[in-house]
């Protein structure tokens, strides 16, 4: 073979064998650059899902925490509970206390935690009688107290309240007696806020369907009325009191739901002290008047007791009881004599604040609560309690604008808004003065009520008022709506 053709064979193979090289080479390359490539997604992948796992495990951690947390703060009793699990009853701050439910010489809260009796700030005690109260002193926060058929001592319920401070107390009495409100009020010396409710009343009872029955006009002020009142007869059936409106003189309306004739034969009047009755004389000397006066069968029929029979301007105000003999029933009602004149015994001043806080107090803290955004917007909350001031002192002014929710915890305002009616039961009310000197005023407010629905049954309350000389004048420190 020639020499260059020995060469160029050659050279074809080296070429082959190169290739083949290169080609075999390749996939090597690719294997490891794969394979490397592989452990570095899975090296990532690793990471990333250690990552994901130790993320998994944080929040499994922080929801394990937030879950024990739960768990310690369920573990811990709600006030509602923790009352309940000891025998009361538990509202929105409200402790209910029923005598009734312990036996002689065990006295109520006694081993009870105090971090839950430091929430109570109002305890309504039921059946209370003449029972021993001092038990309201393990509660540190009180600032009210219900008594519910209270007898108890009087001079000893003041000390107690003043003792611990607190400023609102509610008397449904056992026997109301005007006397023992009257004592309780001075020894409060203006510091706590007095409201008595003398109805037993639970609600009400079926109309009358038999035999004789009456109702009187709930009181009676001498000299209101310009004209005496006319008797009426009519039908027999219970109705709207017609006689409720007017005042002149104690008129009462008799139902004889028999068919037979009846007759009313005596009337008499007593002053009703907490029920302490003391016998009033008629115009003719005697304690029971002799009267005539018949009913028809199935009739209604209008008798009216009249200044010339009965002195009624003549009576101290109060309350008193009027019964009627018929047949061998004696029927009887309570009604009101109210011979005050007015607010007489206010000053001109005085009475212009009076007139300044009723209105602060109506709109306000009465028939209506209400403070817009607008009104937010524009004031302060000191801007709002100078208006107070107009009647109120000052800390008076800020502790009802806080108590009911004009003021948040930080003393700034807050929106406000709340309504409610009249009162349908009330009838009239009339002011007595109780204390008065160069620095003090202290009267109270006796409010009548009733209702058309059963006009059998009447029932009063009492407020207090306090006002109090101050560098800017007379201002009032309690004052109370009555309707």
């Amino acid at each position: 073979m020639p020499k260059y053709g020995r060469n160029f064979f050659m050279a074809v193979i080296l070429v082959v064998a190169a290739c083949l090289l290169i080609y075999f080479a390749k996939p090597s390359e690719n294997i490891e650059t794969e394979k490397e490539t592989s452990v570095t997604e899975t090296a990532a992948t690793s990471e990333t899902e250690a990552s994901e796992t130790e993320k998994e495990l944080s929040e499994t951690e922080k929801e394990t925490e937030e879950e024990s947390t739960e768990e310690q703060e369920q573990g811990e009793m709600s006030p509602t509970e923790y009352f309940k699990n000891n025998g009361y009853k538990f509202y929105s701050d409200t402790l209910f206390i029923d005598l009734d439910d312990f036996s002689d010489g065990v006295r109520p809260l006694i081993g009870l935690d105090s971090k839950y009796l430091d929430v109570v700030t109002e305890i309504e005690v039921h059946n209370a009688l003449d029972a021993d109260t001092n038990f309201i002193s393990e509660c540190k926060n009180l600032k009210q107290l219900l008594l519910l058929d209270y007898s108890g001592d009087i001079h000893s319920l003041a000390e107690l309240l003043k003792a611990n401070n607190i400023g609102e107390v509610y008397i449904r009495p056992a026997n109301y007696s005007s006397a023992d409100a009257d004592q309780l009020m001075k020894e409060f010396d203006g510091t706590v806020q007095y409201h008595m409710d003398s109805s037993q009343w639970l609600g009400y009872e079926d109309r009358p369907t038999e035999g004789v029955v009456f109702f009187a006009n709930l009181y009676v002020s001498p000299g209101q009325a310009d004209a005496k009142w006319e008797c009426q007869t009519s039908e027999a059936q219970v109705y709207y009191p017609h006689t409720w409106n007017y005042h002149g003189s104690l008129v009462s309306t008799f139902t004889n739901l028999t068919e037979e004739k009846q007759s009313v034969k005596s009337v008499q009047i007593s002053r009703d002290d907490g029920g302490k009755l003391t016998a009033m004389p008629f115009a003719d000397g005697s304690t029971s008047l002799e009267i005539d006066f018949e009913i028809d069968p199935n009739t209604n029929s209008d008798f009216d007791i009249t200044e010339e029979m009965f002195p009624f301007s003549k009576c101290e105000t109060g309350i008193y009881k009027v019964v009627f003999e018929v047949g061998d029933e004696k029927p009887e009602q309570t009604f009101f004599i109210d011979n005050t004149v007015g607010m007489s015994f206010l000053t001109a001043e005085q009475k212009e604040i009076f007139d300044k806080a009723y209105d602060i107090t109506r709109w306000n803290f009465g028939e209506s609560t209400y403070m817009p955004p607008s009104y937010i917007e524009s004031h302060t909350a000191e801007d709002f309690l100078a208006e107070l001031c107009e009647g109120y002192t000052y800390d008076y002014a800020y502790s009802r604008a806080a108590g009911w929710g004009y003021i948040d915890e930080n003393g700034n305002l807050q929106e406000r808004y709340g309504d409610r009616g009249g009162d349908i039961s009330y009838q009239g009310h009339c002011f007595v003065p109780l204390y008065s000197d160069n620095n003090e005023v202290l009267f109270k407010n006796i409010v009548i009520h009733g209702h058309e629905d059963y006009p059998y049954f009447i029932w009063f309350e009492e407020y207090n008022y306090h006002m109090v000389k101050t560098d800017d004048g007379w201002r009032f420190d309690i004052f109370q709506i009555w309707h």
